[in-house]
């Protein structure tokens, strides 16, 4: 069998999870606190949404009852394993919708 591996797109530098929804695939961008798509159509990166809290944005879910995507701003960067044994973690804990 024949096997070939083809690169589909560019994306985010890091990113910390994906999630396809009606062909187009959404990605967590961690160095700009953002979600990006890549877009079914021509394959192009556009930035979703972006907003400061939106630090170590991972898990990446689509609600089909009220056709919202949610994402999850998680702090990973900010936990004890980072950061010399200390905790940087702050209230509050937040989940994007768009």
């Amino acid at each position: 069998m024949d096997r070939k591996i083809e690169t589909y797109s560019e994306k985010p530098k890091k990113w910390g999870n994906a999630y396809r929804y009606r062909g187009d695939i959404y990605l967590t961008a961690l160095e700009t606190n953002s979600v990006a798509v890549v877009l079914a159509k021509d394959k192009s990166v556009k930035t979703m949404i972006k907003n400061p809290n939106m630090l170590w944005s991972h898990g990446v879910s689509y609600n089909h009852v009220d056709d919202y995507m949610y994402v999850s701003a998680a702090q990973v960067s900010r936990g004890a394993v980072y950061n010399e044994g200390k905790g940087l973690s702050t209230k509050p804990f937040y989940i994007f919708r768009f």
